[in-house]
């Protein structure tokens, strides 16, 4: 593990494991009630590339990965200091949103 692995606390879901668990989520969840996913450490896009391109949004603190992803990146407080608007999501209703 890097050192930057380290800093960012890095962890990439298997891709075997994020589709049982959107697959999982898909029976439970109907598609047409969910407006917007927010994958908040999308990372290496296990889950985020699973998900309606059309309605996903996918956030991490990662600079590395801007290279390969269309992430939105955030300083190193990350998800958890943002709010609605600085995600420019403030039109759609909460109810409307899953955050996976």
């Amino acid at each position: 593990m890097s050192e930057l692995d380290t800093k960012f606390n890095s962890y990439y879901t298997d891709c075997r494991l994020s589709q049982l668990l959107i697959s999982t989520f898909n029976t439970l969840v109907p598609d047409k009630s969910v407006k917007l996913y927010i994958d908040p450490s999308a990372g290496n896009g296990s889950f985020f590339y699973q998900l309606p391109e059309k309605k996903r949004l996918g956030i991490d603190i990662d600079p590395r990965l801007k290279q390969h992803h269309d992430y939105l990146f955030l300083k190193n407080d990350g998800f958890l200091s943002a709010t609605r608007s600085s995600l420019g999501i403030e039109n759609i209703l909460q109810k409307d949103t899953v955050i996976i």
